[in-house]
């Protein structure tokens, strides 16, 4: 019984997300579903106070900045199983979208810009894609010419783990897989640049 209501407690997670279309530039555990109307320029999210912050989630409890990101077990693009754990040591931007979202595909050019600059140097772009066919994927990845990983999660198994409620949504994590800076929204090159850098220093 505790499994079905489980599934069906991500089913419904998962059909907000799809429902809510892009993010506003709000974290999503505040950010109210929107439509891309109401779409205003992304900024990052204010960190909570260090004394209040836990050091890992309970279950249900929002992703905040100080919080070892979960882990989690996805197919990649080429059919090989890829967890978020594989990428311990580099600087990880995670990275929540889908292809129908006018934002997602606006921020992919700012992404590979700063991916095909600062890869070399530690950095890596794990991009979750939430209920798309594969097939399709490809041919999108190879139209966007991506280089960074993408991850398929058909079904929306992350949607309750992170409590995703507005794509993109991003999740800066330093080399020890600890989320330091969310920010939802497209994010610019410039800012996208200034995170990562910060953190490849640390």
């Amino acid at each position: 019984m505790q499994r079905i209501s489980w599934v069906i407690l991500s089913m419904l997670l998962f059909a907000m997300v799809i429902l809510a279309g892009c993010a506003t530039g709000q974290p999503p555990a505040a950010a109210p579903p929107v439509t891309p109307e109401s779409y205003g320029p992304a900024e990052p999210p204010a960190a909570p106070d260090e004394a209040d912050t836990p050091t890992a989630p309970s279950q249900n409890e929002p992703i905040v900045k100080g919080m070892e990101a979960p882990d989690f077990t996805l197919v990649d693009l080429d059919g090989v199983e890829r967890s978020l754990t594989d990428y311990r040591g580099q600087v990880v931007m995670l990275n929540f979208w889908a292809s129908w979202c006018g934002f997602c595909r606006a921020e992919i050019p700012d992404m590979n810009a700063v991916y095909a600059d600062l890869a070399d140097q530690g950095f890596e772009i794990v991009a979750v894609n939430l209920g798309e066919d594969p097939d399709h994927l490809r041919q999108f990845a190879a139209e966007y010419e991506i280089e960074f990983p993408v991850l398929t999660d058909v079904d929306g198994l992350t949607v309750p783990l992170y409590m995703i409620r507005s794509i993109p949504t991003s999740y800066f994590l330093d080399h020890d897989g600890v989320v330091q800076v969310i920010y939802g929204g497209a994010i610019p090159e410039d800012t996208l640049r200034s995170i990562v850098q910060s953190l490849l220093e640390q």
